[in-house]
C-alpha cells in the first residue's frame, strides 16, 4: 500500500474526507513555501500538492495565475521545486507529494530523467494539468517503475464511461473539477455536485478528491462528507500567504536608474528621503522627475525629520507620495493631519507602547543618540512582539543579503533595505540590491 492510498485509508478510519492543500511553490518565496507546508501538515493537511509555477496556466484562476508570474520571476523552477519536495520528504516521510504540473515542463526535462529525479525527492504522483487520457500512458509508464502514478482530471462535463477509463491503471486519487472555468474561490457550488460526485465515486475503485472553488476545510467537509473521499483547497491557501507575504521597501533613492532596477525587480515600496542632513537626501524636484519615470508598480514613500506638517504634504503632492514615513518629534496630530490628507503614515518606534493613528510602525537601529539611518541592526525582539500584536511592522537597519533570511522569518510586514545597497553613503548599487532579493525570495 502506497502513501497515498495509507492516507485516504485513514482519513476512512476517522471518517472524514482527506484535506488535500495546493501551494504555488515559491510563492511568495521558497522559504515561505516550506514553512506553510509544514504549518499544513501540523494543523492536519493529509496530502500536498507542489504547484510548479508556469507561464501559460490556463486552467488557473487569477490568484494562481499572479502567484505563479511572481514565482517564475524569482527564478523558481521545477528543479528548484523538487529540491524543497525532497527537504519535506525528509521532514515528513508518510505525506503525500503530488507534483502538480503542465506537461511541458515535465517533457522538456526528459522524462526519464524527470521520473528518476522526482523519485529521489519523494515526489507520490503527479498531475498534468494538460495531459489528455489519450497520452497519458507516455507519462504513466516512465513514472511506475519509480514508484509514482498519474493524478487525472476529471471535468464536470466529462463522461462517466471516459471517467471509468481514467481511474483505470493509477492507484492515487482522482481529481474531479467541481465547476466549469478555473480554479479560484466561490461562494456557492453547483447544487447538482453531490449527485455528481455520487455517481463518479460508484463507478470508480479508487478515491475521488473534489476540487476548484472550496475555500475552506469547513465548506470542503460539508460538500464532500458522504459524496468523495477528500477536498482541495489552492487559490483560498495562495491567497492568505500572498497577505502575509512580506514586502520589500528599497530607501534612500537618488537615482532614476537604480529606482527603475529596484521597481523592475519586485520592490514594494521605494523611499525617497528629504531630509538635507542625510546624505540620502534627494530634492523634491528630483525626485518627482524620478517618479514621473516610473511605472507605478512599486508605491513611493517620503522620509521625513522634523518637517513641518505643511511641507510635508506639499513634497507629498508634487512627487506624488502615497507613504509618509516621520522620524523625529512629532504628536499625534500631525499623524492626523497627514492621514486626514489622504496618506498612510509611518513613524518611528519610541520604544513605548502608546497609542498611535499611525498605519505602521517602524523598527530602526539606533546608534545611542538617534534611531533610524544608522546602518545598525535594530532590536529585532521588538519588532516580534510588535508584530504579535497584530502591528503593521517595518523592520530596518543593518538587513543586507546576509541576514535578509532571518528577517522575512520575523514575519515582519516590510523589511527595509537601504545602507547594505551601498558602495559609498549614499550611492547605491544595483547588483547588491539583486543580491538581497535573490536571497529573500531563494
Amino acid at each position: 500500500m502506497n502513501r497515498i492510498q495509507q492516507c485516504f485509508e485513514h482519513a476512512r478510519g476517522e471518517d472524514r474526507p482527506a484535506f488535500v492543500a495546493y501551494l504555488t511553490i515559491g510563492y511568495p518565496s521558497l522559504a515561505k513555501s516550506e514553512r506553510e507546508i509544514d504549518r499544513l501538515i501540523a494543523n492536519g493537511a493529509d496530502v500536498i500538492e507542489l504547484g510548479v509555477p508556469f507561464s501559460d496556466p490556463f486552467a488557473d484562476g487569477a490568484v494562481i495565475r499572479s502567484a505563479a508570474y511572481e514565482a517564475l520571476k524569482h527564478g523558481v523552477s521545477l528543479d528548484k521545486v523538487l529540491a524543497l519536495a525532497a527537504r519535506v520528504r525528509q521532514r515528513h516521510p508518510t505525506t503525500p507529494l503530488v507534483l502538480f504540473s503542465y506537461y511541458n515542463i515535465i517533457f522538456s526535462k526528459g522524462l526519464e530523467t524527470f521520473a528518476d529525479e522526482a523519485e529521489r525527492a519523494g515526489i507520490d504522483a503527479v498531475l498534468a494539468v494538460d495531459l489528455p487520457l489519450e497520452e497519458r500512458d507516455e507519462l504513466l509508464s516512465v513514472l511506475k517503475p519509480h514508484g509514482m502514478t498519474v493524478i487525472p482530471l476529471i471535468a464536470p462535463n466529462t463522461p462517466i464511461d471516459r471517467v471509468v477509463r481514467s481511474a483505470e491503471g493509477v492507484d492515487g486519487f482522482l481529481y474531479v473539477i467541481t465547476v466549469n472555468g478555473t480554479t479560484g474561490v466561490r461562494q456557492e457550488l453547483p447544487p447538482e455536485l453531490s449527485a455528481h460526485l455520487d455517481e463518479i465515486r460508484a463507478a470508480v475503485k479508487i478515491p475521488i478528491v473534489a476540487g476548484f472553488g472550496i475555500s475552506s476545510r469547513e465548506q470542503g467537509t460539508a460538500i464532500t462528507q458522504g459524496h468523495a473521499d477528500g477536498f482541495v483547497i489552492g487559490s483560498a491557501i495562495v491567497r492568505a500567504l500572498g497577505e502575509k507575504r512580506t514586502r520589500v521597501k528599497v530607501c534612500g533613492i537618488t537615482e532614476a536608474d537604480f529606482a527603475r532596477a529596484a521597481e523592475s525587480s519586485g520592490a514594494d515600496y521605494l523611499g525617497f528621503i528629504f531630509a538635507p542632513e542625510s546624505p540620502r537626501y534627494i530634492a523634491p524636484e528630483q525626485a518627482a522627475v524620478i517618479c514621473g519615470r516610473l511605472s507605478g508598480t512599486a508605491e513611493r514613500v517620503g522620509v521625513f525629520v522634523d518637517t513641518p506638517v505643511e511641507e510635508i504634504l506639499g513634497i507629498a503632492e508634487q512627487v506624488g507620495l502615497q507613504v509618509i514615513q516621520l522620524h523625529g518629534e512629532y504628536p499625534e496630530t500631525v499623524v492626523h493631519r497627514i492621514r486626514e490628507a489622504g496618506y498612510r503614515t509611518w513613524v518611528l518606534d519610541n520604544g513605548t507602547d502608546t497609542a498611535t493613528e499611525a498605519d505602521g510602525i517602524i523598527v530602526d537601529g539606533t546608534d545611542g543618540n538617534r534611531s533610524g539611518g544608522t546602518g545598525r541592526i535594530a532590536d529585532w525582539e521588538r519588532a516580534k512582539t510588535l508584530i504579535k500584536r497584530g502591528v503593521f511592522t517595518i523592520l530596518a537597519g543593518g538587513i543586507s543579503a546576509d541576514n535578509i533570511r532571518s528577517a522575512d522569518e520575523t514575519e515582519c510586514a516590510v523589511i527595509d533595505l537601504n545602507s547594505s545597497l551601498e558602495t559609498a553613503p549614499g550611492v547605491k548599487s544595483i547588483d547588491k540590491l539583486r543580491e538581497a532579493l535573490a536571497k529573500l525570495y531563494e
